[in-house]
């Protein structure tokens, strides 16, 4: 059985694959870093923006965090 993970949880497991902090991530990001513990606990949304950033911070396409697929650069 596949469980589907939340956008907030996919972004947490690849900021942790990739030993980056909450910190950090928020800095690449253009934010604070209590926006990106919202997230990664799914009390916020990322919009367009972020997720593009994310997409090319990890190497993902944007529709990975839409889809069940794996991320694949």
């Amino acid at each position: 059985m596949t469980t589907t993970l939340s956008v907030g949880e996919k972004i947490k497991r690849l900021r942790e694959a990739s030993k980056i902090s909450q910190t950090q991530l928020a800095l690449f990001l253009c934010v604070d870093q209590s926006m990106i513990s919202k997230i990664e606990s799914n009390e916020r949304s990322p919009g367009i923006e972020l997720l593009e950033k994310l997409s090319v911070l990890f190497g993902c396409t944007d529709a990975y965090f839409e889809t069940d697929d794996e991320c694949q650069p």
